[in-house]
């Protein structure tokens, strides 16, 4: 999909004349472009990016549902990247499945065997899921599921996001809490990022030459760039209350809204390019709706006993913690590789441990 960045280099390479524009809105805020110039511009970039010579495993994220020319696009990226696999510029691809917020999709729908056909580099898929969002695992209209149809296509199947869930259209986090001096050490990294971030900002050169710290100062216009110390009043709490995760949202809400102001204002002085730190500003976004993401789940563990039933529910009065029991579950259902995106020591230690147990030591990323 195209978003952020992502779209900012997509127009470059249009205004370049290197790339037609071939950008598919799919809903609100996702946009969809597979073309060969902009696939062969990601695969040469994280080449560079990583200095190697190829790259293991090639992902084109496409849509569940998908209408019209699309498929044939796809189609065409598809026969690219077996180009690139010949090449030797990528060991493997695949496909990268993700829902739309207004499309009632089905797995089921999903034309995986005639994308698939022939092509000898295709030998991933990775969907989201999880044991209370089991639509992948599931049966649809008479169909196997999506994961046994991927194995006997001799896929390798991956799952994203295996934490994350939806009851009732409300976020879960299906995982047992980390005790007090983890959600500090957690608060701490997020801390350091959004100074990292903000000084970024601050050290955008501007067109006479000045920083936009320098500007700001001259014009004695009191910096919006300040997140840190936003995040530092609710994330050193041992215990952030709603009343917390409210001021933090709005105070986070205003900054960003002024953070943007500034910015147009700048860009209208011509004294600053249209997209410099735009990905500062976009990152400093996805920090803040990771750390409402998780208040919000920290303060619903606290209030009630979701999680205490959800475990009940489906593992009964086993001990393990549930993000092990969750991952487990994956792998009994014939899931090969689990991206499991956390980093706190403790999930590490649990989940590993459960691994060695089964012999699935080396499938976890």
């Amino acid at each position: 999909w195209v978003r952020g960045k992502n779209l900012r280099m997509i127009e470059a390479l249009i205004k370049r004349g290197n790339l037609e524009r071939k950008i598919h809105q799919l809903d609100t805020e996702i946009q969809l472009c597979v073309s060969q110039e902009y696939l062969k511009d990601q695969i040469e970039r994280s080449i560079y990016r990583m200095g190697i010579n190829s790259l293991d495993l090639f992902l084109l994220r496409v849509p569940i549902f998908f209408e019209g020319d699309i498929f044939d696009e796809i189609c065409d990226a598809l026969k690219f990247l077996e180009e690139q696999y010949n090449a030797g510029k990528i060991n493997s691809y695949g496909l990268s499945l993700f829902e739309l917020k207004n499309k009632v999709a089905s797995f089921s729908d999903f034309p995986l065997e005639k994308l698939k056909n022939k092509l000898k580099g295709f030998r991933a898929l990775e969907v989201t899921g999880n044991f209370v969002n089991k639509q992948a695992f599931m049966s649809e209209q008479g169909k196997e599921s999506i994961i046994k149809r991927a194995k006997k296509l001799g896929l390798k199947v991956i799952v994203g996001n295996p934490f994350k869930a939806q009851i009732e259209n409300k976020p879960v986090w299906l995982a047992d809490y980390f005790v007090n001096s983890s959600w500090e050490e957690a608060a701490k990294e997020l801390l350091n990022k959004a100074k990292n971030l903000e000084l970024e900002i601050q050290k955008t050169p501007l067109a006479d030459n000045r920083t936009l710290e320098e500007a700001m100062r001259d014009a004695r216009i009191r910096s919006p760039f300040n997140f840190s110390q936003m995040l530092l009043a609710c994330l050193e709490k041992k215990e952030p209350s709603s009343d917390d995760y409210s001021r933090l949202e709005e105070a986070a809400n205003q900054s960003i809204s002024m953070s943007k102001t500034v910015r147009d204002q700048l860009i209208k002085a011509k004294l600053l390019s249209k997209l410099e730190f735009e990905e500062s500003l976009s990152d400093i976004e996805s920090l803040f709706d990771n750390v409402l993401f998780g208040l919000r789940c920290f303060i619903r563990f606290q209030i009630n006993c979701e999680i205490k039933e959800i475990r009940e529910t489906h593992f009964g009065d086993k001990p393990e913690k549930l993000q092990v029991l969750g991952i487990n579950w994956l792998f009994e259902q014939g899931v090969d590789i689990v991206l499991n995106k956390i980093s706190h020591p403790e999930y590490i230690d649990d989940i590993l441990s459960i691994l060695g147990k089964t012999g699935r030591f080396n499938k976890i990323t």
